[in-house]
């Protein structure tokens, strides 16, 4: 996997590999990792990959992400914290 792009963003990083005719976008943010992946065929140009990830975009990946920190909060209390 080869890293082509890190997108600058002020709360989470974001890389943009190509892999085996794909291209992968991993969105990290704390303890927590996104990965989309999309095949180059559909999309050839990693400038189109960066057009999609518009501000919109963005604030639902961080919204799952905080959302996916509640559920795993929940969870280590209930399993690991019963009380």
């Amino acid at each position: 996997m080869r890293a082509i792009e890190q997108i600058p963003h002020e709360r989470m990083r974001i890389v943009i590999h190509s892999w085996n005719g794909k291209w992968i976008v991993e969105f990290e943010a704390a303890s927590y990792k996104q990965t989309i992946k999309i095949d180059q065929e559909h999309l050839p140009n990693v400038n189109d990959i960066k057009k999609l990830l518009n501000q919109d975009f963005l604030n639902n990946i961080e919204e799952q992400f905080q959302q996916l920190h509640k559920l795993w909060t929940l969870n280590y209390r209930q399993t690991l914290n019963p009380q």
